[in-house]
């Protein structure tokens, strides 16, 4: 669906939007791609209600090449808001993919 590159240094927001095909988000999948990064808040806003919920089950430190998974129950999403920050001490800039599977 789309990645995001953190900084050095600060936390950054990344917002995806789903195509509108995609009508029922499934599953909703973190893929660390480079460096160690800090998972800060995941905030999943979906189409048919304005408030959001905070999908605690994706925050916490994602490693390089690791996978955070977490299940949703169908309804279609308007946008998926992730804030991540670096997770070192040195500060190395760690990038991120945002993967769904959905049903049509």
């Amino acid at each position: 669906m789309g990645g995001g590159e953190t900084g050095r240094f600060g936390t950054r927001t990344f917002d995806f939007f789903p195509r509108a095909d995609l009508n029922r988000i499934k599953r909703i999948r973190l893929v660390g791609l480079r460096n160690n990064l800090e998972i800060v808040e995941v905030r999943i806003q979906y189409a048919d209600y304005s408030g959001e919920r905070r999908e605690y089950r994706l925050e916490g430190e994602l490693k390089s090449s690791g996978v955070r998974e977490a299940v949703l129950d169908g309804r279609p999403v308007y946008r998926i808001s992730v804030k991540a920050s670096p997770s070192y001490f040195w500060k190395k800039p760690g990038g991120f993919r945002v993967d769904v599977i959905a049903v049509k």
